[in-house]
């Protein structure tokens, strides 16, 4: 596990990575492929590897039908409480009953640590989906919103709160004609607030748990959630369906944590005005990503009806201009510890990682603490009034800022709104672009390497600094289209394709 999340795409709040690769290697656990598990699963291979869990293809001994089997490292059962969460996940999700979640179909444990048997999947996550179209227009988001607004209503009715929904959480699979058939996965740090789930609470108050890009103001906070924040994380992902990114751009956790709980969020229709995003739709965008919880949406139904009249002629649903404090950390200690799924190449799909852990420890004073002892006043003699000073002249900023690139290997550098070349990041000089306060969104591009997005304010002059991924061959494809069988061995882990949740 690397203990240090580093920046590795600031656009969409996703962090980790191997200096020069890009890329996160977890300890390699034992391949239990072979084993049977209980008597009645026998696994074939191994799919991908994860942070938290190995994900095999398995079949069932008796009948031969497939499954993903998602089996815990070893090394985590050292880990406090991370079985019972583990299992915890299995039970909360094969008690949600609906076509839109994931199903789990039996759970387990054998010496090596708990296992879940998930339905097989082939397909992609809806990241992967937008990085190859980038943005989604508004029928096609809406009926993905609708979809993923029913599985989470069902979630909710359970007592079972996501706390982690975000594009990879969100599987995309043909069924009925439908290329946009939603699965939503990844139960793994889900508030379980119903008895009948079963089993203690694991969390505390100043625990946080989540995706920074995708989290409510109050689950940055540590407070309670419910099933309002996972409306406001649903905001999100539709903010970035139809703009294009997420509505706040940051180089680290904290700074997403910052703009979640004290900035307010952008028009998506400023941030993609030729995205042809309806006023109606944007209303619905902007409410759920009220500050105040009481201000959003109350339940998944209000805003599936809300997402449903866009386009009927119906009313925008009203969005409340809120009073947002200024940000104060005074007094208090936040540390960060990376336990996200990392990348690996994948095709096939159930689960989802496990997301960005932060544990935020609230010290006294943030509550009162003790008392300012009371001091004497001493009265001074008033000293004379000093002259007024000079009048300083407004300083006159050049008309161009400078970018200086230190990006592995050298790549071009390209404007991604027009396509237009920029320069080479190899350039000592480094590259100039008009002053401006207006972000601006650069793709880097290298052959042999993944693309690269950035955002960049050039209202001074400023360093990026990046190490650009290797693309990875593909081994295999899927043989056909389906809901629940693979005919080809992929790996569900690869972003830009489908992940099998570890």
């Amino acid at each position: 596990m690397d203990p240090q999340p580093s920046e590795d795409d600031a656009s969409t709040g996703r962090f980790g990575g191997d200096e020069e690769t890009g890329e996160y290697t977890p300890p390699e656990p034992e391949d239990l492929s072979g084993r049977v598990l209980s008597g009645r699963y026998r696994l074939l291979r191994k799919l991908g590897v994860g942070g938290m869990a190995v994900v095999y293809l398995a079949e069932q001994v008796t009948i031969g039908k497939q499954f993903a089997i998602k089996v815990m490292h070893s090394a985590q059962l050292q880990q406090p409480d991370a079985a019972d969460r583990f299992l915890r996940e299995a039970r909360a999700v094969s008690k949600i009953r609906h076509e839109h979640v994931i199903e789990v179909v039996d759970f387990g444990q054998i010496a090596e640590g708990p296992y879940m048997v998930m339905e097989l999947l082939v397909g992609e996550d809806l990241c992967s989906r937008l990085g190859r179209e980038r943005r989604i227009a508004w029928p096609r988001a809406q009926r993905i919103g609708l979809q993923i607004c029913g599985a989470l209503g069902v979630a909710h009715a359970a007592g079972v709160v996501h706390r982690d929904l975000k594009p990879e959480n969100c599987f995309l699979i043909a069924r009925g004609g439908d290329s946009d058939f939603v699965k939503v996965l990844d139960f793994g740090i889900a508030k379980v607030r119903s008895k009948s789930v079963g089993g203690r609470a694991l969390t505390e108050l100043g625990m946080v748990f989540g995706t920074p890009a995708y989290m409510s103001p109050e689950q940055a906070d540590g407070l309670e959630v419910d099933a309002r924040s996972d409306v406001y994380a649903l905001g999100v992902v539709l903010f970035e369906m139809l703009a294009g990114r997420p509505p706040f751009v940051a180089d680290s956790p904290m700074g997403f944590l910052k703009q979640h709980m004290f900035s307010a969020p952008p028009s998506p229709r400023s941030v993609a005005p030729d995205a042809g995003i309806p006023s109606e739709a944007e209303a619905v965008v902007l409410k759920a990503l009220q500050k105040d919880p009481t201000l959003r949406f109350q339940t998944m139904d209000e805003m599936a009806g809300a997402i449903a009249a866009v386009g009927t002629g119906a009313a925008a649903v009203e969005v409340v201009a809120e009073a947002i404090e200024a940000p104060n950390f005074a007094g208090r200690h936040m540390a960060f510890a990376d336990t996200r799924a990392p990348r690996i190449p994948v095709w096939w799909l159930a689960g989802g990682g496990v997301a960005l852990v932060i544990v935020v420890a609230v010290v006294a004073s943030l509550w009162g603490g003790e008392e300012v002892p009371a001091t004497t006043a001493v009265v001074a003699p008033v000293p004379a009034p000093a002259p007024a000073p000079e009048p300083v002249p407004t300083p006159v900023l050049p008309a161009t800022v400078t970018i200086r690139f230190s990006v592995t290997p050298e790549a071009r550098v390209i404007d991604r709104r027009d396509g237009q070349p920029i320069g080479r990041t190899g350039e000592a000089a480094g590259l100039s672009l008009p002053r401006s306060q207006q972000p601006r969104e650069l793709l880097l591009v290298a052959e042999g390497y993944e693309e690269e997005a950035l955002v960049i304010t050039p209202n001074s002059d400023q360093s990026v600094e990046r190490v650009l991924r290797r693309k990875k061959k593909r081994t295999g494809k899927p043989a056909g289209k389906g809901d629940g069988v693979s005919l080809e061995p992929v790996n569900p882990f690869k972003k830009g394709k489908g992940k099998q949740g570890a």
